[in-house]
């Protein structure tokens, strides 16, 4: 702890490529890990051992693996890749060392490896061409004794007479003494990959293989097989969905389950596939280099293997339980990836340790203790939003009824200013009027002008009854064929104008017989109690940012003499109670005044005022 270096171990070669030519392994069973690093000169590879904990010593210095060899036009370190420990039989306790060198361009070693620390004994196997990208150590055959299976990458390097060229994909499977388990067979051609897991069908393990065409030959085909551990091809689908140069195979359950994973693309898309060939599932991870096998390792110390990927590109990494699940990310922003270990301190949970190039980095991977709470905390979250919503709920119910009892409320109003407009006299007199005409034949062109208005005015009342509120442009319209009839039922005994600014909006929304209800008042009240007959103007114009709408009329000379004929003196409550109510449903604050005043020909005037706010900026 503390980052302290407490010792340092010296080796005359340098190591190959650390990402995985170091292992870690306690090899004598005495509760402290060895260190098998790889190093290598010119022309040989070499294997050292240390006990950095227990002896801390060097056990094994510059062993010699097998010689390297060098291409003409290739600088590439050998591939050093440990499949495990085997000590099975052993009866003075001790492991053995299985690992696999891979060379690419350089051609040779490409073998299999036992080696017995105890004895200083390393066995090899067969010479082969074959590329192999990885090894693993698991039994397939039920005798307690694992075997070597390996992936590899038909790469093209090799003549078509080398031993097992890689000209092509090879199913090859080696046992504990390095020998092939059955005779290699060739499955596909260059170039190609070849990816090997083992999946049980009830006591029975075989192997589940992807071949991976890489090429354009269309006659060669990707497909799955299943074989059994005798070499003997029990089942073959062809299969194509998947990214063939970013693609992985896991065991459903380490060493070997019942289903195997078939990691399709870098994206993370996941298919669970059973040794029927068949997909039983679909699984999603974080972004990780789907081409590189994981690093399994007991992150957490439950026993249980966890999977540790290289995220997409170098600046992350991806650590999974076996199943693939509880996916988590970390991104450590180094260029290169770390070498990754187990760390272990007594009275603690095991921790990762993660080496960069100038630092390090310590992980922890274990279940959140709280992971659980979440479910109360989400219900409760859930239970408070519904209780919000269900009051906003609530509260948006009432302001509907509001607003619904607001327009009746309005509709009412109206109605009472359309039963006064259209009242069986009003209606009755029209009839008459207009009937009179049409006794003469030079009346009936006027008659058939007042008639359209009357039907007119009729037409309007039924289309807009059930509106509450109206255009200024329909009010004027419905108003002017009032004034039309009343001006005949008067025998044109006044007059009326109606004026409107260019750049009054004749689109402003108003409540329904608002304005009828001013010049009805100015008819009946004022109009008509002149014998001389009068005036109503109606002019609709701009007051800054306000619109303002006048009506005026002629009215008698002393108001409080006016008879009373035909005033039921609702008028102006109705006003009112409109206005109230069109600001509870619309926010807008209509207003008015009334005001008389002299003429300079000594007439009486009145004067509505109505003003109607603009939007304000």
């Amino acid at each position: 702890s503390g980052d302290r270096i407490i010792d340092q171990y010296n080796f005359r070669f340098h190591p190959v490529y650390l990402g995985n030519n170091i292992y870690f392994a306690d090899y004598n069973h005495d509760g402290f890990s060895e260190c098998f690093l790889f190093t290598a000169s010119d022309d040989s590879i070499f294997l050292n051992i240390v006990d950095p904990l227990g002896l801390r010593k060097i056990i094994i210095n510059k062993r010699f693996v097998d010689f390297r060899h060098r291409a003409p036009d290739s600088t590439d370190p050998p591939s050093i890749n440990p499949a495990g420990m085997y000590n099975k039989n052993r009866e003075d306790g001790l492991s053995d060392l299985i690992f696999y060198i891979g060379a690419g361009f350089c051609l040779q070693p490409r073998n299999v490896y036992r080696y017995m620390i105890k004895e200083d004994s390393l066995h090899k196997s067969a010479k082969s061409g074959a590329s192999i990208t990885y090894s693993v150590l698991t039994d397939i055959t039920g005798d307690s004794v694992p075997e070597i299976l390996t992936g590899l990458n038909a790469s093209g390097n090799f003549g078509f007479d080398f031993p097992y060229t890689d000209q092509y994909l090879w199913l090859m499977v080696y046992d504990i003494n390095m020998e092939f388990l059955f005779e290699p067979l060739r499955l596909g051609k260059h170039p190609g990959f070849l990816d090997v897991v083992p999946v049980r069908k009830g006591n029975i393990c075989s192997l589940a293989v992807l071949n991976t065409h890489a090429g354009t030959d269309t006659n060669e085909k990707s497909n799955l097989h299943i074989f059994s551990p005798e070499g003997k091809e029990l089942l073959r689908k062809p299969f194509s969905d998947y990214d063939k140069t970013n693609r992985c195979l896991l065991p459903g359950k380490f060493p070997a389950g019942v289903t195997f994973y078939l990691i399709r693309n870098c994206s993370g898309d996941i298919y669970e596939i059973d040794g029927d060939l068949n997909i039983t599932g679909t699984k999603k991870i974080p972004e990780i280099e789907a081409s590189q096998k994981p690093l399994v390792t007991d992150a957490n110390g439950d026993g249980n293997p966890e999977y540790i990927f290289n995220g997409k590109g170098t600046q992350s990494i991806v650590i999974t339980q076996e199943n693939l699940e509880d996916a988590v990310v970390y991104r450590h922003n180094a260029s290169v990836y770390p070498v990754i270990t187990r760390f272990l301190r007594k009275g603690f949970p095991p921790e990762l340790y993660l080496q960069f190039s100038g630092h390090c980095d310590y992980l922890r991977f274990e279940k959140n203790k709280l992971y659980y709470f979440k479910y109360p905390y989400y219900a409760g979250i859930y239970l408070l939003i519904f209780g919000l919503l269900s009051f906003l709920s609530y509260i948006q119910k009432i302001r509907l009824n509001h607003r619904r009892q607001t327009m009746l409320e309005i509709a009412s109003l109206q109605m009472k200013a359309i039963r006064n407009q259209l009242d069986p006299h009003f209606t009755l007199n029209m009839l008459n009027s207009i009937g009179g005409l049409y006794e003469t034949v030079k009346n009936r062109q006027k008659a058939d002008y007042i008639f359209g208005k009357f039907a007119r005015l009729i037409r309007d009342t039924v289309i807009i009854s059930d509106k509450v509120s109206v255009t200024v442009s329909e009010e004027i319209e419905f108003v002017r064929n009032y004034i039309e009839l009343e001006r005949f039922r008067c025998d044109n005994r006044f007059d009326y104008s109606i004026e409107a600014e260019p750049t009054f909006d004749m689109n402003l929304e108003i409540p329904r017989m608002f304005i009828h209800i001013f010049a009805e008042n100015a008819v009946k009240h004022g109009l008509k109690a002149l014998p001389e007959g009068g005036m109503i103007k109606i002019t609709l114009r701009k007051d800054g940012n306000d619109n303002l709408i006048e009506i005026e009329n002629t009215c008698p000379g002393d108001m409080e003499k006016v008879p009373k004929v035909d005033s039921t003196g609702k008028g102006l409550k109705i006003i009112d109670e409109m206005i109230d109510l069109f600001y509870r449903l619309k926010k807008v604050n209509i207003r008015y005044t009334a005001d008389d005043y002299i003429s300079a020909e000594g007439k009486r005037w009145r004067k509505i005022s109505v003003v109607i706010p603009g939007s304000r900026v």
